[in-house]
């Protein structure tokens, strides 16, 4: 046996101290009295007075000495360690943004952090305990120990955030550490509910700090150029019960509208403000009404005067490109022939369709459809017929891809390019690479080795969401 509490024995030194207040006697008092005669009984009582005398059996010394020593042992909190194998909590901690809601006391986060704390107090010298914050990424703050203060230390550092939990890659961190490890238990706190087992083959619990609160939020603020007037929009959404929500416009810090919006429960409103100065460089749009979660109550926008870039396309004709191209509103487009394509510079981006320079332009970013011709940046091989198109495992650059669905995209004849060291797949057929994207020096470049007329990706949506991802990346943006 062993005890969580040693110092809790020091409490048996009260022990002796009942011992000793039931051998200490008062000394008797001198009284005068009239006449001895009555009180022949009261000797006894008399010899009693001696302070010092012969301890005698007494229930009630028996049942105070054994309340002390109960109270002894439950203080020092004794335990029987067994040999078998050895308890292993793994404690997930949500620190997302909507952790910091007051629905429950002190808040979400707060309570859950007081819930494990209690939790490591309580933990058994053969047990230990695995913490992860699960943030938007997940995080180990303390990995299979038994020490409770290294434990409390990294509960300590974690904090709730304004981002959102990647509960997926906690998970994932969790099937690593454990691998077939059995005796392990797995709680998640937080206030959503996931179903992961259809993901990970593991049992977990989850305590969930959540009191349906009300929240609104102003999850959206953007703004576009009339006749160089900036007019703003903002997205309003109810996650609470029906209700009346009251948004106010500040411009610089000066108030200049405030609006009553009704919204029914989950319902999301578009709500423009178009009473804004030209000279205005700063936008807050705020709701008024106090919720559970007030710090997505606000969002703010940074007005930038409209700029132009500068793109020029080098093609034979490619209405696809020039349509794709065309979608952004901050772009001024100059076309030019393969002939007249040579030594021009001055531009923000350089398409070049069916042709590649000899030598690239020394500003600006690029992008190269069907490359044809000698160059100094890629070599070519033969051509090839494309298999299933798909995302390349290790790139860098999946934003590129964002809402578009490779596999859905047919191309009848693509020529093979070993892939600089400056660049890398994004998209590819298992073998050959169908896009490539990199940095060269100061320049980005993205290179398809098709031409896109003989495939199906211009007849898709998709081509123009990834002209738009593309030029996104490599173009500065009207709005930051």
């Amino acid at each position: 046996m062993s005890f969580l509490n040693p110092w809790g024995l020091l409490f048996a030194i009260s022990i002796p101290g009942i011992i000793i207040l039931y051998l200490l006697k008062p000394r008797h008092e001198d009284v005068i009295i009239s006449s001895t005669f009555l009180w022949d009984r009261t000797i006894e009582t008399m010899r009693a007075n001696v302070p010092w005398q012969k301890l005698r059996a007494n229930i009630l010394l028996v049942l105070q000495i054994l309340a002390l020593a109960l109270f002894t042992l439950g203080v020092s909190q004794p335990t029987i360690v067994g040999r078998g194998q050895k308890d292993h909590y793994i404690i997930i901690l949500d620190s997302s943004a909507s952790m910091q809601a007051t629905d429950v006391k002190p808040s979400r986060f707060e309570k859950a952090c007081v819930d494990i704390e209690n939790i490591i107090d309580g933990m058994m010298p053969n047990q230990s305990m695995t913490l992860i914050e699960a943030a938007s990424q997940a995080s180990i703050l303390a990995n299979k120990t038994s020490d409770k203060s290294l434990l409390k230390a990294g509960l300590a550092q974690i904090k709730a955030t304004n981002q959102s939990a990647n509960i997926e890659e906690a998970f994932s961190l969790v099937q690593s550490l454990t691998g077939d490890e059995v005796n392990a238990t797995i709680y998640l706190y937080t206030d959503e509910h996931y179903r992961l087992n259809d993901f990970y083959e593991m049992r977990y619990n989850t305590q969930i700090y959540n009191n349906n609160g009300q929240n609104r939020a102003v999850e959206w603020v953007t703004y576009s150029y009339n006749l160089d007037i900036p007019i703003v929009l903002s997205t309003i959404v109810n996650y609470g019960d029906s209700c009346t929500i009251s948004v106010e416009c500040l411009v610089d810090d000066r108030l200049v509208d405030v609006k009553e919006i009704p919204l029914a429960e989950g319902e999301t409103a578009n709500i423009y403000w178009d009473n804004i100065s030209s000279d205005a460089q700063r936008v807050e749009i705020s709701i008024i009404d106090e919720d559970h979660l007030m710090i997505d109550n606000k969002s703010w926008a940074v007005f930038s005067p409209p700029t132009s870039n500068k793109v020029l396309l080098v093609t034979s004709r490619n209405t696809f490109l020039e349509k794709a191209l065309g979608l952004r509103r901050d772009l001024h487009l100059d076309k030019t022939t393969f002939d007249e394509a040579q030594d021009i510079e001055g531009y923000n981006l350089y398409v070049y369709d069916g042709y590649l320079p000899s030598q690239l332009p020394n500003d600006g970013s690029v992008i190269l459809f069907n490359p044809r011709g000698d160059s100094d940046i890629i070599t070519l091989g033969q051509t090839f017929k494309p298999g299933v198109v798909g995302l390349s495992s290790k790139t860098s650059y999946r934003d590129l891809t964002r809402y578009i669905q490779p596999e859905e995209i047919h191309i009848a004849e693509a020529r093979s390019i070993e892939i600089p060291d400056w660049a890398q797949s994004v998209l590819d057929d298992g073998h050959y690479p169908i896009m490539m994207a990199g940095e060269r020096g100061s320049q980005r470049i993205v290179i398809f080795p098709f031409d896109i007329h003989n495939s199906d990706l211009p007849l898709k949506p998709d081509f123009p969401i990834l002209m738009q991802n593309i030029m996104e990346w490599m173009l500065p943006q009207v709005v930051d």
